[in-house]
């Protein structure tokens, strides 16, 4: 299955710990994951431990904007992805 996990946040935080391990153990189930996160984030350093897990990098410059609605379209249809967990 082809899973994007996506979230705007991603500083230290218990919630980015959580969205990782959350990537990282679906991956080990054998899921295609792709991770939606900011550029320059602790989540997208996190994420880069794993190779199972595909980061995209995403802009996400405000909440509930047409820009970042189409954006996750955009991924979604790329990526063929069948499920999205939405964080924040």
């Amino acid at each position: 299955m082809n899973i994007l996990i996506t979230t705007y946040q991603g500083g230290m935080a218990g919630s980015t710990q959580s969205i990782f391990y959350l990537a990282k153990g679906l991956a080990s189930k054998g899921h295609q994951v792709y991770l939606g996160c900011r550029k320059g984030t602790w989540l997208e350093e996190l994420a880069t431990q794993d190779p199972n897990i595909v980061i995209v990098t995403m802009q996400m410059k405000k909440k509930f904007s047409l820009e970042s609605i189409k954006e996750h379209c955009d991924v979604i249809k790329k990526y063929k992805i069948d499920i999205v967990n939405a964080q924040s």
